[in-house]
């Protein structure tokens, strides 16, 4: 396998950080399968890339948020 993106990096954070907020809501979940923990970069547009990092910022907000209640 060859060196990831930071597109696929920003992903990846991003669907664990949505496993890390779902956890402090008490959801069991052990693993994410390989095709969800390292999404697939589809759209490589501008837009798509200011969506991604829109995403990213979101969901550490929302972790903040529920480590707060």
């Amino acid at each position: 396998a060859g060196a990831r993106t930071i597109w696929e990096t920003a992903l990846h954070v991003t669907a664990y950080e949505d496993v890390v907020r779902r956890r402090l809501q008490g959801e069991h979940i052990e693993e994410l399968p390989a095709c969800e923990g390292w999404p697939q970069v589809g759209d490589s547009s501008a837009a798509a890339w200011r969506a991604a990092l829109a995403g990213l910022a979101r969901r550490g907000l929302v972790i903040l948020d529920a480590e707060t209640r």
